[in-house]
């Protein structure tokens, strides 16, 4: 994950890494006709469906156009802007009410996990997740990450042990080729399984 505006949000309101959901590239400019497609299911809605009342405050940043705004992503309400991009923004305070959506996700993928006895400090807790994979700004996999290790495999291939030093700075693949062919199986096994289970951005009708 890379943190741009967009491809963060993405990935808090879908649970995905960006390119899953196709909103990994770079930032939507305001006159986008793509944004977070209707038929993701997002935390709003899962929360809504469960009863909840739902409300963002801040920067959208996700799509402008009505079919990707807060208010048909699960949102009962929204206060703040759809982006800040210096002069193009044009409705600098927004406030919009909810609207269903109707998304069905049992057999979508996500990539988030319940960490909440990492978060309560349950004894013995740990991470649900085997790996963390890292895309640099166009979306392009360029990293792995399993415990203390960090496998950079493109544009450089390297080995960091970011328990002895977190600056990565010194490449250890040569002392430890066990842990770069480990690592490397899990970046081939995941760019593999991302490619196969992307799902589309959204497209306003009649957009490219």
């Amino acid at each position: 994950m890379r943190g741009w505006c967009q491809s963060l949000r993405a990935g808090l309101l879908t649970g995905c890494y960006p390119r899953r959901v196709g909103l990994e590239k770079f930032v939507l400019r305001p006159d986008a006709e793509t944004g977070i497609h209707p038929d993701e299911e997002t935390v709003a809605e899962l929360l809504k469906g469960r009863g909840y009342a739902t409300c963002a405050i801040g920067k959208w940043h996700v799509g402008f156009l009505p079919p990707f705004r807060p208010g048909a992503q699960g949102l009962d309400h929204y206060f703040g802007i759809y982006h800040n991009l210096d002069h193009w923004e044009t409705k600098p305070l927004e406030a919009e009410g909810g609207g269903d959506t109707g998304c069905a996700g049992a057999a979508r993928v996500i990539d988030g996990r319940d960490i909440r006895a990492l978060m309560f400090g349950e004894p013995g807790a740990r991470s649900p997740h085997g790996g963390f994979f890292f895309h640099d700004g166009k979306g392009v996999l360029r990293a792995v990450r399993s415990g203390r290790w960090k496998l950079h495999v493109s544009p450089e291939a390297a080995l960091y042990d970011l328990g002895a030093e977190i600056g990565e700075q010194t490449d250890v693949a040569a002392a430890h080729p066990d842990v770069v062919g480990r690592l490397r199986g899990m970046f081939d096994a995941f760019e593999a399984e991302i490619a196969a289970n992307a799902r589309p951005v959204g497209r306003a009708a009649g957009g490219p």
